[in-house]
């Protein structure tokens, strides 16, 4: 009965073209909480809890600058705050369902719509400044550069538009598969170029300028019968380090490449549709099993592995501190020795669990929940 079942599953799911799933079924069974050999090196700040659920999306995460928080949820609600008291400044109720952002350039703020339209808001009081129509739905937010907007949507097309009033300038598309994670990698920006992965498994490198290919790098080719097995999404955002941009697909491989040719460093077998984070001497990523792995920059090789939290369903890994911070499905914050990887301890944010990677900048942990909880966070002195 249960292989009749999962037949009938995988035949509905090959009807699906284009269909989308996130990656929750086949994980392990979650690991039981690990205990704190010490106390929670960080204190709360402050809080907000004004947002709505945010409808298990990994991708409206919080914006901050120098003297602002910038948050959006799913129905359309958009908040500024203040950096340092948490007070609000201005608050936005758009009329559409929103899928990432905010993301800010100079004076605007863009987010991203479940009906394929990027909006720009004035950054200073919440006003809308122009709307922009995509071929489909965005699952990342948009990226800038001083001039132009870079957007990627669900169909496999990257568009550049205007910033100054969203016009499309370009766009670069793929033939995608029939089925995909519902996620996708935020792209990067780097010198003459924007770097984004596709749901091919392919890391490609495009002109800022015009669109035209630059180079690209195969990260995973489909591999098995069905199209589940198949999926090779790069749904993890890259990240640009010196010359270097460090990518990973689901069910493919991590790898270092040249930034500039696109010509490999080195990789690894590895799984991963949370992300990962670099600095000088490691790369560190949470895994599809939510395994977290440190792996040494220059050559791949593995410097620490925790298995403590798998079956969590991991965020991307910040480091903020001198320690490292990855939060799970359940709400809770934990912090890792970026020494060895152990597990310290760990802090209750949201029950309702968290998706977004924690966001660190200069002396404050920003870490925002699934009902809408925005926890700051700092180191106790």
């Amino acid at each position: 009965m249960r292989i009749l079942a999962y037949s009938l599953l995988l035949a509905m799911l090959n009807l699906m073209a284009c269909a989308g799933i996130e990656h929750r079924s086949d994980k392990p069974l979650k690991t039981q909480m690990p205990e704190p050999v010490q106390a929670f090196s960080l204190q709360p700040l402050w809080k907000n809890t004004a947002l709505k659920r945010l409808q298990n999306n990994s991708r409206l995460m919080p914006c901050v600058d120098n003297h602002h928080v910038y948050l959006a949820d799913s129905q359309g609600g958009v908040l500024a705050l203040q950096a340092k008291t948490g007070l609000p400044i201005w608050q936005q109720s758009l009329s559409q369902n929103l899928n990432a952002g905010p993301s800010k350039s100079q004076h605007q703020l863009y987010l991203a719509t479940s009906q394929g339209t990027v909006v720009a808001l004035d950054a200073a009081k919440g006003t809308r400044l122009w709307q922009a129509s995509l071929s489909n739905e965005v699952l990342s937010a948009p990226v800038a550069d001083p001039e132009r907007l870079y957007v990627l949507s669900f169909d496999g097309s990257l568009t550049a538009l205007s910033q100054k009033d969203g016009t499309q300038l370009w766009r670069y598309s793929i033939s995608q598969p029939s089925l995909l994670l519902r996620r996708s990698a935020q792209p990067v920006i780097y010198e003459g170029t924007v770097i984004s992965g596709f749901s091919n498994g392919k890391l490609v490198a495009l002109a800022r300028a015009d669109g035209s290919l630059v180079w690209e790098q195969e990260l995973a080719s489909p591999k098995g019968h069905s199209d589940l097995q198949r999926m090779v999404d790069i749904s993890a955002d890259p990240v640009i380090f010196g010359d270097h941009v460090y990518a990973v697909s689901y069910q493919g491989r991590l790898a270092s490449l040249d930034a500039k040719s696109g010509q490999l460093n080195w990789e690894r077998d590895l799984s991963s549709f949370s992300g990962l984070t670099v600095d000088k001497q490691t790369v560190m990523i949470s895994d599809t099993e939510g395994v977290i792995w440190a792996l040494s920059r220059s050559t791949g090789d593995v410097v620490w592995k925790n298995v403590a939290l798998k079956g969590r369903r991991l965020t991307k890994p910040t480091i903020f501190a001198g320690q490292l911070y990855v939060a799970d499905e359940t709400g809770y914050l934990f912090e890792l020795s970026l020494a060895d990887g152990r597990v310290l301890s760990h802090f209750k944010v949201d029950s309702q669990g968290i998706e977004a990677a924690p966001v660190a900048k200069e002396n404050h942990l920003y870490v925002l929940g699934q009902g809408g909880v925005l926890m700051v966070l700092q180191k106790i002195s």
